[in-house]
């Protein structure tokens, strides 16, 4: 059973690194940043995030901007007896891109 939940684990924090990397793209793309990261990270994960962290950074190259988009969630164990031995564990992810015009 505790390989279960271990398994359960990676599978969250696989879904996490996909819904931030699809939020910064989102957010990359839009006018309003913040409420498209929002938005899409709601959709994807199927509840809201923890905490959800947006900033618009100077890039490498003068006149270009950056979105780091950072998402936490508490991933809740569900494996019964198991359960009891694994704590809710808090998973994050962090992704970066260039910001493209709207």
């Amino acid at each position: 059973m505790g390989v279960i939940q271990v398994g359960l684990m990676v599978r969250e924090q696989l879904h996490l690194e996909f819904t931030v990397r699809e939020t910064a793209r989102v957010a990359a793309r839009s006018a309003d940043p913040v409420s498209a990261a929002t938005e899409i990270s709601t959709a994807l994960l199927k509840r809201a995030p923890t905490e959800i962290s947006i900033n618009i950074l100077p890039g490498p190259h003068h006149g270009t901007e950056m979105i780091k988009v950072q998402i936490s969630v508490t991933a809740h164990s569900s494996v019964p007896l198991i359960g009891a031995v694994f704590k809710d564990r808090r998973l994050q992810a962090t992704a970066t891109m260039a910001r493209e015009p709207p």
